[in-house]
């Protein structure tokens, strides 16, 4: 972070770093609520899905579960180097096309093992975005400062979770009652409305 001293300092409008600062955090704290809303959407439809793809109890486990973990077991290591030397925005939106992909392709998939990938694809964005974001936070704002900047993003994780099984169920309700997904099951209708609404809530990060 640049420390603007004497006279530029003087020179600069007080509220323009701060303002600047705020708009960047919340345009943060929307793509973690994304992430973890895209990487949450399936957990209120797990059911619907488990019974149309005709798979098991334990397949859904692994769904949920190790489809999350590999993402991080093998991305940490790179992600933290990329994130240290490279654009960090670019890296965040990179996370947040491909999880947007994830959350589309798990609309069509016809069997567990596309599931696993594209679910792991959702994944990579709730796993990997949340360390990028962090490190972009820490930079906006005085050490001071950061405990208040990571609880914005603390507040778009929990905000995400708790609007994808809000969103989702309701979505579910409205798709199953509705005559224009008659060909589409309705768990992969929530997934279709989730990704477009995912690419309208990755506008903020272009500005």
């Amino acid at each position: 972070m640049t420390v603007v001293t004497g006279t530029t300092a003087a020179a600069a409008p007080s509220h323009a770093r701060p303002r600047t600062a705020w708009f960047a955090l919340t345009a943060l704290g929307i793509a973690i609520f994304n992430a973890f809303a895209m990487r949450a959407v399936f957990a209120p439809v797990q059911e619907m899905a488990k019974s149309d793809l005709g798979i098991s109890d334990f397949q859904i486990s692994l769904v949920q579960g190790l489809a999350a973990s590999i993402p991080i077991a093998l991305l940490s290591v790179p992600l933290g180097a990329m994130t240290d030397r490279g654009n960090r925005i670019r890296i965040l939106l990179v996370l947040g096309v491909t999880w947007t992909l994830g959350t589309l392709a798990t609309a069509f998939v016809t069997d567990f093992y596309m599931l696993f990938v594209a679910r792991m694809l959702a994944s990579i964005g709730a796993m990997c975005a949340v360390p990028v974001a962090i490190s972009i936070a820490a930079d906006l704002g005085p050490p001071e400062n950061r405990g208040r900047s990571l609880l914005v993003l603390s507040l778009g994780n929990m905000a995400g979770v708790a609007a994808a099984f809000a969103f989702g169920g309701a979505a579910l309700g409205a798709l199953n009652a509705s005559p224009f997904f008659e060909e589409l099951a309705a768990w992969r209708g929530v997934h279709v409305l989730f990704a477009v609404a995912s690419l309208a809530l990755l506008l903020p990060l272009l500005f």
